[in-house]
Parts: structure tokens; sequence; C-alpha cells
């Protein structure tokens, strides 16, 4: 049997309530550093409305977690160096894997919805 290899590092951020934020800015805090791995999105995938053409998928190994919620953010170290919105997450608790979904604008301004 393969060992899984999640050769990216990542970070994930949780947004900072406003009551918890001086500045009124928008501020978020360290929730996780793990490592991940993108996941291959095809072009069928994505004409089929699964996936937006500037939408990603990382999966992390990491267990399921109330704490990541879809206005968490991902920034994936080496690839992009910019934070992506999460806006869907799978979760798989047999491996202890969840699938992020994450978007971005054209302009890698952060996308909200």
């Amino acid at each position: 049997m393969s060992r899984k290899v999640y050769s990216d590092y990542c970070k994930i951020y949780r947004p900072i309530d406003a009551d918890e934020n001086v500045s009124g800015e928008d501020h978020y805090e360290l929730l996780h550093t793990c490592t991940c791995k993108l996941v291959p999105i095809s072009a069928d995938d994505a004409s089929h409305g699964d996936y937006a053409i500037n939408e990603a998928a990382y999966k992390v190994y990491l267990r399921p977690s109330s704490l990541i919620e879809t206005d968490c953010e991902i920034e994936v170290k080496g690839k992009r160096n910019k934070r992506l919105h999460i806006t869907k997450i799978e979760e798989n608790e047999v491996d202890k894997e969840m699938i992020l979904r994450c978007k971005e604008d054209s302009y890698g301004i952060r996308y909200s919805t």
C-alpha cells in the first residue's frame, strides 16, 4: 500500500470577529498549518459546472474540524503565495482528509460571496 504524499505546505486562516478586531479592517488569525496537495480539476468537471474556471481544490491531511468554515482562507506556500477564499468543504473522516474548494477572482483579489 503506497503512502499518500502531500507535498505542499499550507496555512489556514480564520477571520477574527469584529468584537475581537479593534481596527475594523479584515483581519485573520492562523488556525492550522498542515500539508496539502492540489486536487486536479478536469476540463470536464469545469464544463459541467462542478468547478468554476477560477476555482481550485486542495486536499489537506487534517482531521475534519468544525473550526474550518467557508469564511476561512488557505495560503499555499510555493504555488501562488496568496490566500484563496474557501467556498466549500468536503470531509472524509476515515482518511482524516478534507477537500477545500477555493476561489479567487481574475485579479487575484480575495473573493467573497
